[in-house]
């Protein structure tokens, strides 16, 4: 693709440090970004940092037609590195409906950036953890506010600054730190031309509502396929692993199997007494599995940190993440971090047993769920959300509706504050390796009032980490302080 200098407006920040990670989507010499270079396609620019790895996206006959950013996972189990060819033919406009399939099949976090001739569209991973906004006004993308404004940036007058900043309140529904601003919900694609989201996935026929056999089935499935692509980041790219004293860390981990070996690194983090019980059970599941492990000290995050934290994120988190931007910069830089937190899935954390059963819709619930307030009334929080809420619900196929508060969780929730914190952290890419369609599908596939049960994360641990049984959770653990790991 061309190179393009940009020109016109400059926004005055020294990118490489501030930004690190991030880019800018936006019209030919429209943007002046300092430090950064820009690679020209059909009708856009895409500004980064020539240092950041953008692998370069061709067409059957390997014309460019666009780009891919971030670490993702193909459908075979490969790593992408420097190019993906899509079966899309970009002289006639063919097999885009089998290029959408296959981007849908990536697993990991990450943007595909498509422009080509009448071809002008962005993919995320299904659970926006690499963050996207986009301006439809200046016809701007990038993953952080500022980056995302031609202009001073005006607070969202919807939502208290002071409380988004203390993680009090969490922007949802598209809803961003500039009321220009939008941001793109996962599994629907960002129509540059029009600069609206459409739905992509599921599709009609996509069977959501019951195992494909059965639960173990379901489970042996999502057992292979999560191997599959740990396993491929593991030997692929330098990876810490953070493991704690729950399931989700230790199934994860067990996944890498044999290529655990390549895991440079395991650690845990000793803050207060709870984290300490996870660090002495991280410790042991790394001895067992001769992964090696330390423990970080909380370490205070400075206010320069806080600053900058919240220039990248674009001031749309200062919750936990913010807090723990001082202890996570003690872990070696460059690394790929990776965490389990779609794996709540497998336990229906959006669900109580009030509402896991039929086909019902709960916007009441569902809304309080997305945690827009944690402070206001039902009552209010209805009244000023249910129309946007109630419209997200009705782009589900109406089969699929009864899985609302699944998709909320992924669609809303996360890329809201997991999604929108990542690039706070400069020294590792966070990425959640259960950012995978086909994952996600085996998974809501089982009844929630079954995974409630944690059946399903006992039939997981009991396939690939047996060789842990011994070592408690941190709930068993916290409940028997004098439980003692010597054994172990």
């Amino acid at each position: 693709m061309k190179q393009d200098k940009g020109a016109a407006f400059d926004f005055g920040n020294d990118f490489k440090a501030d930004f690190p990670g991030q880019f800018i989507l936006s019209r030919p010499r429209r943007v002046h970004a300092p430090g950064w270079t820009a690679q020209r396609g059909d009708r856009w620019c895409l500004w980064r940092n020539h240092a950041e790895r953008t692998c370069r996206i061709v067409d059957l006959h390997g014309t460019p037609i666009g780009w891919f950013l971030g670490i993702g996972v193909d459908c075979d189990g490969v790593l992408i590195t420097d190019l993906l060819r899509l079966p899309y033919d970009s002289q006639n406009g063919q097999g885009l409906r089998a290029s959408e399939t296959r981007i849908e099949q990536i697993a990991g976090r990450w943007l595909v950036i498509l422009d080509a001739p009448d071809l002008h569209r962005i993919y995320c991973d299904p659970v926006g953890d690499f963050s996207c906004l986009y301006n439809a006004r200046d016809q701007l993308v990038a993953p952080s506010t500022l980056l995302c404004l031609g202009r001073p940036m005006e607070w969202n007058g919807a939502f208290e600054r002071d409380r988004i900043l203390a993680g009090t309140m969490h922007f949802s529904l598209q809803q961003a730190a500039d009321p220009a601003l939008r941001r793109m919900v996962p599994n629907h694609y960002l129509d540059l031309d029009q600069f609206t989201c459409v739905r992509h996935w599921p599709r009609t026929r996509t069977p959501l509502l019951a195992p494909q056999i059965s639960v173990e089935d379901n489970m042996t499935q999502i057992d292979q396929r999560l191997k599959q692509v740990v396993s491929a980041i593991c030997r692929g790219l330098p990876v810490t692993f953070p493991i704690s004293g729950g399931r989700d860390s230790r199934n994860l981990l067990c996944a890498a199997g044999a290529d655990a070996a390549h895991i440079m690194t395991s650690f845990s983090m000793s803050f207060h007494k709870m984290s300490r019980h996870d660090a002495e059970i991280g410790q042991a599941v790394a001895a067992r599995l001769n992964v090696p492990h330390r423990v970080i000290p909380y370490s205070a995050t400075t206010p320069q940190q806080l600053q900058d934290y919240q220039r990248r994120t674009g001031f749309m988190d200062g919750g936990s993440g913010a807090h723990l931007v001082g202890t996570q910069m003690a872990l070696p830089a460059g690394h790929v971090q990776l965490r389990g937190n779609v794996m709540e899935l497998l336990r229906a954390n959006q669900w109580v047993g009030k509402v896991s059963t039929g086909a019902a819709i709960y916007p009441n619930y569902g809304l309080k769920r997305l945690l827009i307030d944690t402070q206001c009334s039902v009552s209010d929080l209805v009244e000023r959300w249910r129309k946007p809420y109630m419209a997200w619900i009705g782009s589900l196929p109406a089969a699929h509706r009864a899985r609302h508060l699944d998709f909320g969780f992924l669609e809303h929730l996360l890329p809201n504050t997991l999604g929108a914190r990542h690039f706070g952290v400069t020294n590792s890419f966070i990425m959640n390796p259960f950012a995978d369609r086909r994952l996600i599908q085996l998974a809501i596939q089982i009844p929630p009032e079954i995974r409630m049960t944690d059946q399903p994360n006992q039939i997981l641990l009991a396939s690939n980490a047996a060789r842990l049984a011994d070592i408690p959770f941190d709930r068993s653990y916290y409940m028997s302080e004098t439980k003692s790991l010597a054994a172990a």
